[in-house]
């Protein structure tokens, strides 16, 4: 009688149920006390001891408690949700025919403190708007410390490099990731022209330091809060110290996109503000024919070329397999298994990723997933730009800022491997911004919300 099935179920069944238990547990406390725990831990993520070979961060774990946040009925009510829900239950119905399973489920508990965290943030501020309003200020406090890592791993490389092979690092990096890193990943944070402070990737820190500086900017406008105003500046400035070229493009294209917003919707600007811009466009005028020289001398354009070329030709083959697997793509893991034979007849990294965030989830789940994908971002990206038009006075910051900072991430997504909401940072960051600020809109019409 074959009795493995009995060794099997303790192997698997046990650490299942204890999980299990323990966050049944864990929901017994108030949800808001783990919307702090998210929040405060959104830059240092603080990752624990390995449970089955994963290393799971604070960050993940208090998202996860925060179960009681999935009875915020609101939320669900509207589009962007329900085509998150969609794209991450594809994720997990595309395990019955992936080469990696464990993969997809993996991908599917990354995906929940989204909604569990964007639900709590929503009850918190229909409940206590002061007190969403200090952990947003705390969280975008803490997050000055990815500014401080940047800067001085950019000018100082060798700490950079310490940094990442010191134990220490494995409390703020998954252990994972950084093993990984060792083993032929296609990471950038060698590179001493690229800084990633806590991220591994040069591209992802200059795409959560985008989310924070707009947040940060938007929401001090809206509260009149000068510190906020300046993390927002810092963290922008971050961005051109991380390398990212599509980092350096966002902070300059997404910036105007909001600003266009706030002139066609007839925002008046004061003397003092009229009188700075004006400043700002003279300064502009003396310093671009020098920016122009440097910009040729300093090998941006073949650098952005190159990294163009190593795309496309990752979407060629992409594209290939579109053609022959449109429905179901490749499921998890397939991507792994195909990709090495044309990376290395073609001179390439075997470990690349799609480098696009529909590529990439058609490659995990078929199209429809990739579909979900895109209706949860236009959607998004409306519903919050709609906010934003219909509110009066200061309160509009909020909604066009959280709108900003996703499309920050958008854009910096179509060629990249984080997906929409794959990163860890910028998931709680969004989560917390989108659920809050559709809890508070319906706080203040006026144009003076309240101070934190």
């Amino acid at each position: 009688m074959d009795l493995s099935w009995i060794f099997w179920l303790f192997v698997v069944g046990a650490p299942a149920a204890v999980a299990v238990t323990l966050v049944l547990m864990l929901t017994l406390v108030r949800p808001h006390r783990w919307l702090w725990v998210a929040g405060t831990t959104s830059t240092l993520m603080a990752y624990t001891l390995p449970v089955a070979g994963i290393f799971p961060s604070l960050n993940l774990l208090s998202g996860l408690a925060a179960l009681k946040g999935v009875r915020a009925a609101p939320l669900w009510r509207t589009t962007w949700m329900r085509a998150a829900a969609a794209m991450a239950l594809i994720q997990l119905v595309a395990t019955v025919w992936s080469p990696s399973p464990l993969g997809g489920i993996r991908e599917f508990i990354y995906l929940l403190p989204f909604f569990l965290l964007a639900g709590a943030a929503y009850q918190y501020g229909q409940q206590q708007p002061h007190g969403l309003l200090r952990l947003y200020r705390v969280m975008l406090w803490l997050s000055l410390i990815q500014v401080v890592l940047i800067l001085l791993f950019r000018l100082v490389p060798s700490v950079e490099a310490r940094f990442i092979t010191s134990r220490v690092a494995g409390l703020f990096i998954s252990p994972n990731v950084l093993a990984s890193l060792f083993d032929g990943s296609p990471n950038n944070i060698f590179d001493a022209n690229k800084a990633g402070g806590l991220f591994v990737n040069a591209n992802a820190a200059a795409a959560f330091a985008g989310c924070c500086a707009l947040i940060a900017w938007q929401f001090g406008s809206a509260f009149k809060q000068l510190d906020l105003r300046v993390i927002g500046l810092l963290q922008w400035v971050a961005v051109f110290f991380t390398g990212s070229k599509a980092g350096a493009i966002c902070a300059v294209v997404v910036p105007c996109v909001l600003i266009v917003f706030g002139l066609l919707r007839g925002y008046r600007p004061s003397l003092l503000q009229l009188a700075s811009v004006c400043f700002l466009v003279a300064m502009v005028a003396v310093a671009l024919p020098i920016a122009w020289e440097m910009y040729n001398q300093s090998g941006f354009s073949q650098a952005s070329t190159e990294t163009l070329n190593v795309r496309q030709r990752i979407w060629s083959f992409a594209w290939g397999l579109f053609k022959k697997h449109p429905l179901i793509g490749l499921g998890h893991g397939g991507w792994e298994l195909k990709f090495p034979f044309y990376a290395i007849a073609n001179g390439l990294n075997a470990n690349y990723p799609p480098h696009n965030m529909f590529m990439l989830l058609w490659s995990k789940a078929g199209i429809f997933a990739a579909l979900a994908a895109l209706l949860f971002s236009i959607s998004f990206a409306w519903t919050h730009l709609r906010m934003a038009w219909q509110a009066s006075g200061r309160a509009a910051a909020m909604p066009l800022g959280v709108f900003g900072a996703f499309l920050w991430v958008f854009i910096q997504a179509q060629g990249e491997n984080f997906g929409i909401l794959g990163e860890p940072h910028i998931t709680t960051v969004l989560a917390l911004a989108a659920g809050g600020v559709a809890a508070l809109m319906q706080h203040r019409r006026a144009d003076a919300p309240p101070a934190p």
